[in-house]
């Protein structure tokens, strides 16, 4: 059962009674062009994203405001609001929510929106509680499906994943402990939507359990046909109206290379999409006080071979 695989004595950080870095799920999807061009997807995302953990969300920060402050009624309004006036346009509009208890807190109920006007680039991310479901886990690949149904997105993944407050004062402290964890537990994807979506256009960030690929990326492999010829009978490919997931397995796992669990549908997968995975990420994973490209690199090429 899932609950055997996420012990939660592995995932507890804490410092000064404050956990700053938490397991979760996490959906997390990539395009390329205006969010004008793509209104509709992205409220269908967010309106889904907001019946889910809307009621439970305590602060949030925008591009312009730096500093968490507490949701209100026309918090939630903020995103529907810009994507509906565009000439009101923002060069880099961003919106972060979250359930945390204190502004300093991780939470395991988030939302992000970010995009990159000035550079055609974007991206969303839902974040769910780790612990939500046991098997078989069907329900979170209806759910990534219904997220992103009207959405013209380049490419994506669902799974475990880390959450964090990335402007809180425990940042670093948060980011310091994802080299231990990236060597360790090959399942948990290391979010860093702000550097991949500068690499968005040149190719996918990794391989997890689930994988979407925009149309663009899905043709470059073949096609669907090509993509589960390639992949096997023990991979599912999941048709959506604009590309297609990739789900590998039944469930979302972590894994543990101390104990020889590689996951190899993973692997499965990741060797297909290597010739499209980009390889001009910048680094987000800090080995001592340093941003390390080749770390970060390394831990993104997991799953080629």
């Amino acid at each position: 059962m899932l609950q055997s695989e996420t012990p939660s004595h592995r995932f507890l950080f804490q410092h000064d009674g404050i956990d700053y870095l938490t397991l979760c799920l996490d959906v997390t999807v990539y395009w390329i062009g205006s969010i004008f061009d793509r209104v509709n997807g992205l409220l269908r995302f967010y309106e889904r994203s907001m019946d889910l953990i809307g009621q439970d969300l305590n602060f949030y920060h925008t591009e312009s405001i730096r500093y968490d402050r507490r949701v209100t009624d026309d918090t939630v309004n903020l995103l529907p609001f810009w994507l509906h006036k565009p000439q009101a346009k923002r060069t880099m509009p961003m919106l972060f929510m979250s359930a945390a208890s204190t502004a300093d807190t991780a939470s395991d109920k988030a939302f992000s929106f970010m995009a990159l006007e000035y550079r055609s680039a974007g991206a969303l991310r839902l974040v769910l509680p780790a612990g939500m479901f046991g098997e078989p886990a069907t329900w979170m690949v209806e759910l990534t499906q219904n997220l992103v149904k009207e959405l013209d997105f380049v490419s994506g993944h669902a799974g475990y994943s880390l959450n964090w407050n990335e402007d809180g004062h425990l940042a670093t402290l948060a980011e310091q402990e994802l080299y231990h964890l990236s060597r360790r537990y090959p399942g948990i994807d290391l979010p860093s939507i702000s550097a991949t979506i500068r690499t968005a256009s040149q190719g996918i960030k990794c391989a997890n359990w689930l994988t979407l690929l925009g149309a663009r990326w899905c043709e470059e492999l073949g096609g669907v046909d090509g993509l589960r010829m390639a992949l096997g009978t023990d991979i599912l490919v999941h048709e959506l109206q604009n590309g297609v997931i990739i789900q590998a397995g039944g469930v979302p796992e972590i894994g543990d290379v101390n104990r020889h669990r590689l996951l190899p549908r993973y692997h499965q997968v990741g060797r297909v999409l290597a010739p499209i995975r980009s390889l001009e990420h910048a680094g987000f994973i800090r080995r001592g006080r340093m941003y390390d490209d080749e770390a970060t690199e390394e831990w993104l090429g997991r799953f080629d071979s």
